[in-house]
């Protein structure tokens, strides 16, 4: 875990090169700002009155050169030519040869404050969830030609029959191989198969590729657990010929579930808007946008696959539908300082809401990790579309294997303890205050570890549904090879 975020460089290199890139004598201050799974950020300062962001990534980042250059261009297209409010990058390398030691960015700073500081104390929302979607909606395709190979240099940007064919960025930029540091983590690099975007004309190929490329992973890769591991789960999980069969199963009867094409267009997305990458000016009123960061590996993908929800309190319920979020029914019997929290929750489910009634469409499955995930929510959803099959396919025969009802009632038993499990989890992660990655500041870590070993001790298996989570061969969603 901890190597997989270890980013070595030559900090004072770093230091040249930005002074260099922004005219200054020297740098005068070195920070680290923030630091994720991908990435540490560092603010530097100057002598001549300068500040500017550096980025350097870690192990996890994705494809050496490739996913610095997509990010550079992706900022770039998205500043030069959808005038989106993006910090302007001032130096790059996507050569760990180079002299700093590591690929790096250098950008301006942001301008303004992050909207996580003012989206809960605003009551008028609706005009800044708009700016938001006027974003969202210039999003189109990216990389600078030049990054790519001759193959796809020869590859317009825009359709032929685009209005947007004729444009400046139309010759500068091209779509590039697929970045997602899920295809390319640890030993999946090694994968031959197809990481777009050529042959990805719909949705179906780019899930059919996806599918393929998960299933040759797992021919080569993947490891059972031994039966006294603590983490051993059910025998189909630990198989790996099960997973393959029923992501069979998946790519047979996908083409009869999916969305209607217009709602399965490709679009380029920023598919991690959260209030924390989304600045707004200081100024009173509604927060209008100055600055949107955290360009990386953002993709040109069908639209279901691009969409995200927001968090808010587990207690306020948000239906499928077109119904608003509910108040929890103990609403008034809770303390004032409580009820004053759940409030302010129940208004950012109502902004996911907003949004989600004014652009967004229905949601595919997670298919792509079920080695990590195991596969009761793959089984589930297959046992509901065949409970469903008549309605989602009328006239048409069943594709492929149909579950039994032994092993439907099987499956019911399993998913319910996994459910149980899953939601423990999440109340072991929220107590620790954990990030979804299980990281933990350093000011934080030996309080945090301490709090963990002692709750540990109080974690009863077989009534939590499965081992505590945090301890050596535990699992973790940015493991690279998983």
């Amino acid at each position: 875990e901890l190597s997989a975020r270890t980013s070595s460089f030559n900090a004072d290199s770093l230091k040249q090169v930005a002074a260099k890139a922004i005219g200054a004598q020297r740098c005068t201050r070195l920070a680290k700002t923030h630091e994720g799974s991908f990435n540490k950020i560092f603010c530097l300062d100057f002598d001549n009155g300068a500040e500017v962001i550096a980025k350097i990534p870690c192990q996890l980042w994705g494809p050496p050169k490739l996913a610095t250059a997509s990010e550079v261009a992706t900022m770039d297209y998205a500043r030069t030519v959808l005038n989106l409010s993006v910090p302007k990058v001032i130096a790059w390398n996507s050569d760990s040869a180079c002299k700093v030691g590591s690929e790096y960015i250098i950008m301006e700073k942001a301008i303004g404050t992050e909207l996580y500081h003012t989206w809960r104390t605003k009551t008028d929302f609706k005009e800044t969830v708009r700016d938001i979607i006027k974003v969202d909606q210039k999003f189109a395709s990216h990389r600078q030609r030049k990054d790519v190979s001759p193959e796809l240099q020869s590859r317009p940007l825009y359709a032929a029959d685009s209005e947007h064919a004729g444009e400046s960025g139309s010759e500068r930029f091209r779509i590039g191989p697929f970045t997602d540091w899920a295809l390319w983590r640890g030993t999946h690099a090694s994968v031959n198969t197809f990481c777009g975007p050529c042959t990805w004309t719909d949705m179906m190929s780019y899930v059919r590729s996806t599918v393929e490329h998960h299933q040759q992973w797992i021919r080569n890769y993947a490891i059972p657990r031994k039966t006294t591991d603590p983490f051993y789960t059910e025998k189909d999980d630990n198989l790996p010929q099960s997973h393959i069969e029923l992501l069979d199963r998946f790519v047979a009867v996908l083409p009869h579930i999916l969305p209607s094409p217009e709602l399965c267009v490709s679009v380029f997305w920023h598919a991690d808007l959260h209030a924390s990458n989304v600045f707004v000016a200081d100024a009173p009123g509604v927060p209008h946008i100055t600055s949107i960061i955290d360009w990386q590996n953002m993709h040109v993908l069908p639209t279901p696959m691009q969409i995200g929800h927001a968090a808010f309190d587990e207690r306020i319920e948000v239906s499928d539908d077109k119904v608003l979020p509910q108040y929890p029914p103990d609403l008034n019997t809770l303390p004032s300082s409580e009820k004053a929290s759940l409030k302010v929750d129940w208004a950012v489910a109502g902004q996911q809401k907003h949004y989600e009634l004014l652009f967004v469409g229905p949601p595919i499955h997670e298919f792509s990790r079920t080695w990590f995930q195991g596969l009761h929510r793959l089984r589930r959803s297959l046992i509901q579309i065949q409970t469903e099959w008549e309605f989602l396919a009328p006239g048409v025969d069943y594709p492929t294997a149909r579950f039994s009802e032994s092993e439907i009632a099987a499956h019911e038993e399993q998913y319910q303890l996994r459910m149980k499990y899953e939601e423990n989890v999440a109340k072991l992660e929220k107590a620790l205050e954990l990030d979804a990655d299980g990281w933990v500041s350093n000011e934080k870590y030996k309080k945090t570890l301490k709090l963990s070993e002692w709750l540990r001790t109080d974690w009863d298996a077989e009534e939590m549904g499965g081992p505590y989570p945090f301890q050596d061969g535990g699992k973790s969603w940015l493991l690279l090879e998983c």
